[in-house]
């Protein structure tokens, strides 16, 4: 998903778009390009509201019948979906020929980009991002959906500050689908993709944002696959960035190669964030090491401060009574 709130590109005579009306949308300019589809801004005229228009490149051969069902059925299922971390998709439609749909047009511009300008993300900012984002596959993976692209490139940032995910459902679902920086090694090896390949993007995603660039890089994507298939990455600490231990145990679950490894959800995500973000392992590890010398204490008996107090009264009464018995010898 493009930056919206980037101002169009002029595309002049090479994109015949740019001042045609699609059904019920006038299309001002261009905002980004994909091998699949792209995206425009648009005037929706009836309702007076900005919009981003996702048309469906033709090609020289044209689309596949596969695939435009695909994109007609995963965008209506799409739009079905309402969830407060979700970019909306408000309509699907067909005009001169062209499949199209229309997507709420969010102001903030997408992460990519951000990290890209402005340089890697305290991990606190992170983590929250990424909060959201899980927050958003937890809704898609419950209705079956799964996303197949998810990187920083599709969060886009309100202007509360808050992440949507963009193009759920939306990506080609041919083997040719996803980013290679972001690619799950099941997705790579064409065996079976699902809610955890998500968690494997969505953990790449974490790593770039909090570095300024993904787990795995090369000079072709080839030899970015390749690694994602047969390395692990460094770890972040590595590269002179001080986060948390948990922030590493949490990247280092989700890059697991093998999804039995990874969480099993993305609310199994949400829940190590929450954790995560209150505290909680501190103050578990700090309870844990009170408890340990508590029963370190127990079993040796008294503490140290408590014995030296019991010498110290020992003394002074052995003292006090060799005093005394001097005294009445002298008597």
């Amino acid at each position: 998903m493009p930056d919206p709130a980037s101002k169009p590109r002029n595309a002049g005579p090479r994109d015949p778009l740019v001042g045609a009306t699609l059904g019920d949308y006038k299309i001002v300019g261009v905002l980004g390009r994909g091998g699949f589809a792209t995206v425009y801004r648009a005037q929706q005229t009836k309702l007076n509201r900005e919009v981003a228009l996702k048309v469906l490149n033709q090609g020289k051969s044209g689309l596949t019948e596969d695939q435009v069902d695909s994109f007609l059925r995963e965008a209506r299922a799409a739009a079905a979906l309402n969830h407060p971390s979700l970019v909306h998709v408000h309509d699907v439609g067909k005009s001169g020929g062209r499949y199209f749909l229309s997507m709420e047009l969010v102001p903030g511009g997408d992460l990519a980009k951000r990290v890209k300008n402005n340089g890697p993300m305290p991990w606190r900012e992170a983590v929250a991002i990424i909060r959201d984002v899980a927050s958003a596959l937890a809704c898609a993976h419950a209705s079956g959906m799964v996303h197949r692209d998810v990187k920083p490139a599709n969060m886009l940032i309100t202007s509360s500050g808050k992440a949507k995910l963009a193009d759920l459902g939306l990506t080609d679902s041919s083997e040719h689908a996803g980013t290679a920086a972001f690619m799950p090694p099941e997705q790579i090896l064409r065996k079976q993709n699902d809610a955890r390949s998500d968690l494997y993007s969505l953990g790449c995603s974490l790593y770039s944002l909090i570095t300024g660039r993904p787990p795995f890089q090369g000079s072709s994507n080839k030899q970015i696959l390749a690694r994602q298939i047969n390395e692990r990455p460094s770890m972040m600490k590595h590269l002179g960035f001080r986060v948390p231990t948990e922030v590493e145990r949490l990247v280092s679950r989700l890059l697991a190669k093998d999804p039995a490894e990874r969480p099993q959800s993305a609310a199994e995500v949400i829940e190590a964030i929450d954790r995560l973000e209150s505290g909680g392992p501190h103050q578990a590890s700090r309870a844990q090491r009170l408890r340990r010398v508590r029963r370190q204490r127990a079993r040796s008996g008294a503490s140290p401060e408590t014995k030296a107090i019991v010498i110290v009264i020992v003394v002074l009464v052995l003292i006090a009574a060799a005093v005394w018995g001097r005294q009445l010898l002298q008597k």
